[in-house]
């Protein structure tokens, strides 16, 4: 499942991997590819994907896995 999102002449892919684990369970991946005609928004985004700063990527996957689940079950979205 993969999302674009643009910013200006900025393009973020967004890729979520699903893979079933069985017993239910699901394990999910998230990966992000940002193009840029600036070098220094390049180098950004390579920074801001660097391991010691993923937490707040690993919070925005969770916060929507949690709104992909509550509005496929019908109860709306988390803010």
């Amino acid at each position: 499942l993969s999302f674009e999102s643009f910013w200006g002449s900025d393009k973020i892919v967004t890729t979520y991997s699903l893979v079933e684990k069985g017993d239910g369970a699901t394990t999910v991946a998230l990966s992000e590819n940002a193009y840029s005609s600036s070098q220094m928004r390049r180098y950004n985004y390579i920074f801001m994907s660097l391991p010691v700063l993923r937490s707040g990527t690993m919070k925005k996957l969770q916060k929507q896995l949690e709104n992909l689940k509550n509005t496929i079950e019908g109860e709306g979205v988390n803010k």
